[in-house]
């Protein structure tokens, strides 16, 4: 009896030590630049000319396992064309579609996107890239996932699209958190978290 309960008392001791690793470590949980609703590593804008004249651009971020912004292609585009401009979301490190599920939840997401001056933080730029035409989710506001760009002029050097992708949680007061949310506002514990929050290089010849 007296080696039962050492037996019994050692694997207790080991348990305790193991299991809040187990719970704690999770290598694919993303940080700020991909929030924790979302494992989001690659995000993929695709712009097309409907009319042919001007060549399509596609333009991939690709985001490590702890959501650090790894590597990001600049979107070059040609002034004076009116794009049709999708955004693809996925988890590789879980094989899972996030635009799917974007669709899925659509009343609960919403993208903005802006031309800035700087790659972080940076002050509007007007101008250079017209973006308007995005589509609705389930309410009819806007979502994000499609939308019409159009060059409004050629830059004289780097400017940069940002992207961002807000989340809208259980204490949210839906629509109206949605409807009344901007780019610029911080996220709020529990109501609204990004995403997804980070810049495009940006050219227009």
């Amino acid at each position: 009896m007296p080696f039962t309960i050492r037996r019994s008392a050692r694997l207790l001791l080991v348990l305790m030590f193991v299991l809040p690793f187990a719970v704690a470590c999770d290598s694919n949980e993303p940080d700020d630049n991909a929030g924790e609703q979302e494992v989001i590593s690659n995000v993929t804008l695709s712009f097309d000319d409907p009319t042919g004249t001007a060549p399509n651009v596609t333009a991939e971020a690709v985001f490590g396992s702890g959501g650090d912004l790894q590597t990001v292609e600049t979107i070059d585009l040609a002034n004076g064309v009116t794009y049709d401009v999708s955004i693809e979301l996925l988890d590789r490190f879980n094989n899972e579609d996030i635009t799917e599920e974007i669709e899925e939840e659509d009343a609960e997401h919403r993208f903005f996107y802006r031309v800035e001056d700087a790659e972080s933080g940076g002050s509007p730029v007007d101008g250079v890239l017209d973006i308007s035409g995005l589509d609705a989710d389930e309410n009819g506001d806007d979502l994000g996932l499609t939308f019409t760009a159009e060059t409004l002029s050629a830059t004289s050097g780097t400017l940069y699209l940002r992207v961002k992708l807000r989340h809208y949680e259980e204490n949210a007061t839906l629509p109206e958190d949605k409807r009344n949310d901007t780019i610029e506002a911080p996220e709020e514990p529990e109501i609204v978290e990004n995403d997804v929050d980070f810049t495009y290089p940006l050219t227009v010849n």
